[in-house]
């Protein structure tokens, strides 16, 4: 299934490379927008975000949903991985 991860991280002084690498291990992930990831997981959204809540600090915000359709206005490359990605598994990769 493909999940967005959107957040809104508030502390300016904190290094989140620990969020942005637990994202990661999530399943195969696409982050071609600034402060939203797409994953291809098995996992719920549920389950994603007991696994992230502990790396935010207090005063951030965090949405994992489920993505059924989409449409946007995105590159060529970004829509490919998202067509590739709804129905079969491959490799992750980084659009950003």
């Amino acid at each position: 299934m493909l999940l967005q991860i959107s957040y809104d991280l508030r502390d300016w002084d904190r290094d989140y490379d620990d969020l942005y690498e637990e994202i990661k291990r999530q399943g195969r992930w696409w982050h071609h927008l600034k402060s939203t990831w797409i994953i291809e997981t098995d996992k719920s959204p549920r389950q994603v975000v007991d696994d992230l809540e502990e790396l935010l600090s207090r005063g951030d915000r965090l949405i994992v949903s489920e993505i059924k359709r989409f449409d946007g206005v995105l590159p060529e490359k970004a829509w490919n991985w998202l067509e590739r990605h709804r129905e079969r598994k491959a490799d992750s990769i980084d659009l950003g």
